[in-house]
């Protein structure tokens, strides 16, 4: 773990997670299928259909600002995808519909 990673992980470990809808939020513009761990999100899936809780993924809310930074341009979406690609396939796979997340900007505010 990077020291930006070890950072980030300390200031959104003790935060409570909100509930996000699956469609609110933007991917990192690099396909899953392109480096994703078929085998771990299989896992996942498997922990979900056994009614066990996932981690929360982390986002960033989309200011105005932050939307040129990302590259987002569809204004439907709200949460950009930080961590957790992986954590967040395995729900849509399952037909999760909300997810729990920390959000950078709204664990602010919290």
């Amino acid at each position: 773990m990077t020291a930006h990673q070890k950072k980030v992980h300390a200031s959104t470990k003790k935060l409570t997670p909100i509930m996000v809808n699956v469609k609110d939020i933007a991917a990192t513009g690099y396909p899953l299928r392109d480096y994703a761990d078929v085998g771990k999100v299989q896992r996942m899936q498997e922990s979900i259909r056994q009614g066990m809780k996932i981690k929360p993924i982390r986002l960033s809310e989309l200011t105005p600002e932050n939307r040129d930074l990302y590259g987002v341009t569809d204004p439907k979406k709200k949460y950009f995808l930080n961590n957790g690609h992986h954590r967040l396939a395995a729900q849509m796979l399952e037909g999760v519909k909300k997810v729990r997340a920390v959000s950078y900007l709204h664990s602010k505010r919290i």
